[in-house]
């Protein structure tokens, strides 16, 4: 049986393509952050360390939020969590953008993480409502 707010239809290249998207989407903010951290760092005065907590605080709230989130996408369903994982995840990097300093980027970062933290349970029940009968390939 597919998980509730499963994709109808064949489900199958479509949800590959929209976990797939979705996870890339959803972890860019610090990838943008730390390929940008040379141009932003004067801006920000940010300093190795300072992009090092900005990097912890994605990842530890995305570990920490990870279990949660998982049982509130099971609840509400995969498309719900899909639609509040890309939410989370462009409100994160409105205010990567709008940071004027070290501590800001850190909360937009920290906000960037909950959308991380949804995208997993939500790309694995994209992934489990494939009606294909090579789920390996996924």
């Amino acid at each position: 049986m597919a998980p509730r707010g499963a994709p109808r239809g064949d489900g199958g290249q479509t949800a590959i393509v929209l976990a797939t998207a979705a996870t890339v989407v959803a972890v860019s903010p610090v990838f943008f952050v730390t390929a940008q951290a040379v141009e932003i760092g004067e801006d920000l005065r940010l300093t190795a360390a300072d992009l090092g907590v900005a990097v912890a605080v994605f990842f530890g709230v995305t570990a920490l939020s990870t279990a949660v989130l998982g049982r509130v996408v099971q609840r509400l369903g995969v498309h719900r969590g899909l639609l509040g994982t890309m939410t989370m995840t462009m409100f994160g990097l409105l205010c990567v953008a709008a940071a004027h300093s070290s501590l800001e980027l850190d909360g937009a970062l920290l906000v960037a993480g909950i959308g991380n933290g949804a995208v997993h349970p939500t790309a694995n029940g994209l992934l489990a409502s494939r009606r294909e009968g090579r789920p390996g390939r996924a």
